[in-house]
């Protein structure tokens, strides 16, 4: 039996915060890498780690919201993480819930998720309608509803009177002329005026179209004048955002609308192609000693995933396992840089990067780049070998496989940090309702 310790956090105003020595176990979960111009020449990218959280004094400072992220992460090491304080979420209406679609009805079965969540849609969702579902579920919430411009704000205040929730609908001119209240209401207001909402005044936040958001990082509220978004930071109030599936994010775009919202669920429509993920665990022998991620991430990924012999060796074995005749295989990979290593222990494969988006659609087994999978209309195979040993696969929308899908994800044991890296995936796949 595994015994967890437990860090506590304090929030305030949207911010959470822990003990120094604790802040080192939530920070490389809180980096990504990003391209940064050096300081010699500006045309010459450099690849930089930045952290979407900070040190002040003994303190470590990070978004309140991705509080849940955390928990899930720090958890596989043994640690708990918890706040001070509860937090208080308004709970969504049983009656309501049973007469709403099956996609509000999956995604408030995990009671993690009634803090918020960016739920994710298939291309045969009705986006408009799962809002309007969202809005029925809590009859008697105040709720912000946050548009991009004033005519997105007015054709969204006439889409949701017709459709005839439970609250009252108000414009942010028909609230000025009214009496505040407390009483139930949908504010349906532009990002502009959302800066002027508190949680005083309203207990949800529902934002239909989060792409704005993807670029805001000023989490920490400096002084300066700028737009923070307070009201869907704070972890009291719980923030839904939807997002189209075919929307791929990096990791730094998925920090800050975790930062806002909380997590990232997948809901489809039900009548998507099905995916099923097995595992391959793999056992490899490193040569040398390579350093973390959040250290060195381009030499962690040279010495640890592309350039590692006996992984590579061990992979091909795995694909020419999988390659039967009238089955069609890809084999997918970070970079032409690991297909090149791959391609001489898989000489009958076809190889396949970015310049081949012209070629078509490859005759035989191939060994495919994510770039070059993220260009293809459709996944035209039976078999998807990941062996990226990064993050989880990210199709480029749930209904975009012809077929029905296995991937077989390369579950490293060693390394300590590729192993750790495994265990999310699964988390993630388990998540989605792959395994």
């Amino acid at each position: 039996m595994q015994h967890h310790k437990f860090i506590t956090f304090t929030h305030h105003d949207g911010v959470g915060a822990v003990e120094g020595r604790y802040g080192r176990l939530l920070e490389p979960h809180l980096k990504y890498t990003r391209y940064l111009f050096g300081a010699v020449s500006t045309t010459t990218p450099k690849l930089g780690v930045e952290c979407l959280g900070r040190y002040v004094g003994d303190r470590f400072e990070f978004p309140a919201k991705l509080w849940m992220r955390l928990f899930l992460v720090v958890n596989e090491e043994g640690y708990l993480l918890a706040p001070e304080r509860s937090i208080r979420c308004p709970h969504p209406d049983a009656k309501q819930l049973a007469r709403s679609s099956g996609a509000v009805r999956t995604l408030f079965r995990s009671p993690s998720l009634r803090g918020g969540a960016v739920i994710r849609t298939s291309n045969k969702t009705d986006r408009s309608g799962l809002v309007i579902d969202l809005l029925r579920v809590f009859p008697g919430c105040r709720i912000a509803f946050a548009v991009k411009n004033r005519t997105l704000e007015s054709q969204w205040h006439r889409r949701i009177t017709r459709a005839g929730v439970p609250q009252r609908v108000y414009s942010s001119q028909e609230l000025a002329r009214s009496f505040w209240g407390r009483n139930p209401k949908v504010l349906v207001t532009s990002f502009a005026k959302l800066d002027h909402c508190r949680k005083e005044d309203f207990d949800l936040v529902v934002v239909p179209e989060p792409g704005p958001l993807l670029n805001c990082d000023r989490w920490l509220f400096d002084p300066a004048p700028g737009r923070d978004y307070r009201l869907p930071r704070d972890p009291d109030v719980p923030a839904f955002g939807l997002l189209a599936e075919g929307v791929r994010l990096s990791r730094s775009e998925e920090l800050r609308l975790g930062s806002f919202f909380g997590q990232i669920v997948h809901v489809g429509s039900g009548q998507q192609s099905p995916v099923k993920v097995r595992i391959e665990t793999i056992r490899h022998a490193l040569l040398g000693t390579a350093p973390h991620p959040a250290v060195d991430v381009l030499s962690h990924k040279r010495q640890i995933i592309w350039f590692c012999g006996a992984r590579n060796s061990h992979i091909a074995r795995v694909a020419s396992r999988y390659s039967e005749p009238g089955r069609r295989t890809l084999l997918l990979v970070e970079n032409p840089e690991h297909a090149h290593c791959l391609a001489p222990l898989m000489p009958h494969w076809n190889v396949r990067t970015a310049a081949h988006t012209n070629d078509g659609e490859p005759t035989r087994d191939a060994i495919v780049t994510e770039t070059w999978l993220a260009k293809q209309a459709r996944i035209d195979a039976d078999v998807l070998i990941d062996a990226r040993g990064w993050g989880p696969v990210s199709l480029p929308s749930t209904d975009t496989t012809a077929k029905p899908l296995t991937i077989v994800d390369i579950a490293d044991r060693a390394p300590m940090a590729a192993k750790r890296r495994s265990r999310l995936r699964r988390s993630e796949y388990s998540r989605r309702g792959w395994i």
